[in-house]
């Protein structure tokens, strides 16, 4: 699965992300994904307020003048950082949860053939975790300070986490028989999802611990392994499912 997901550099981040048409020269455009790449760093390790324009356009290496010519300013740059950061997460990840969605919504899926669904999309997703070298600082965006012009965390959650949850709370409470929006299907996700989601979190610790400088194929092919065996485990052990096996 991992060799045919081509690893999204830090630099193509912002590059691939979906952008409004305008004429920009080459140099105007790496101007852009340089502010956008330098205000994503400056804006989680600082909040809103004491990150300035001049520390972004000096990270960036470009002139002050640049950030309202290409955003309007300083509040404009942040919304675009953001933004940014959801459109690419979002074309990278969405078609295979709108699958899934409409997997567990139009199909009359039995119990083993939900878990075996499940499997498949968590082995998917895990891959398009791993592979997806983003920096991992975008996640601190979703903590910011009440100061900032938008909570950063509804953009991300409205825009990753919810179509993500409610994709794979559809095959839950199909796998447990019960709704997709009771307290403990979206529990349930939540615990399913955050194991995947852990490989990118810590995945410095996961490689300290390797003594590795990067996940390997097979390591990757082994965490794969892991996690479906988690998820089958889970629902083969619950209360609920009496009778269902792997």
């Amino acid at each position: 699965m991992i060799s045919a997901i081509q690893e999204t550099r830090i630099e193509d981040f912002f590059s691939m992300a979906p952008r409004k048409p305008a004429k920009q020269t080459e140099v105007s455009d790496d101007t852009r994904q340089r502010l956008l790449l330098a205000s994503l760093s400056i804006f989680s390790q600082r909040n809103y307020e004491s990150a300035t324009t001049r520390m972004i356009a000096e990270k960036a290496g470009v002139n002050l003048a640049a950030i309202p010519y290409h955003f309007g300013g300083k509040e404009g740059l942040y919304r675009a950082t953001i933004q940014s950061i959801v459109d690419q997460f979002r074309a990278q990840i969405l078609p295979t949860v709108h699958h899934l969605r409409l997997t567990a919504e139009q199909q009359q899926l039995s119990q083993t053939e939900a878990i075996d669904c499940l499997c498949q999309f968590l082995s998917h997703f895990i891959a398009e975790i791993i592979a997806f070298n983003a920096p991992r600082s975008w996640l601190r965006l979703g903590f910011s300070d009440d100061n900032a012009p938008i909570h950063a965390f509804d953009v991300i959650y409205e825009g990753i986490i919810c179509p993500i949850h409610d994709a794979v709370g559809l095959l839950v409470g199909g796998i447990l028989g019960l709704p997709p929006q009771s307290a403990e299907v979206i529990l349930r996700t939540h615990a399913l999802m955050g194991q995947v989601i852990a490989f990118h979190l810590s995945r410095e610790a996961v490689l300290k611990r390797l003594s590795q400088t990067d996940l390997t194929p097979s390591d990757v092919c082994l965490i794969q392994q892991i996690i479906e065996d988690h998820v089958r485990a889970i629902f083969t052990c619950s209360s609920r499912l009496k009778g269902v096996h792997s």
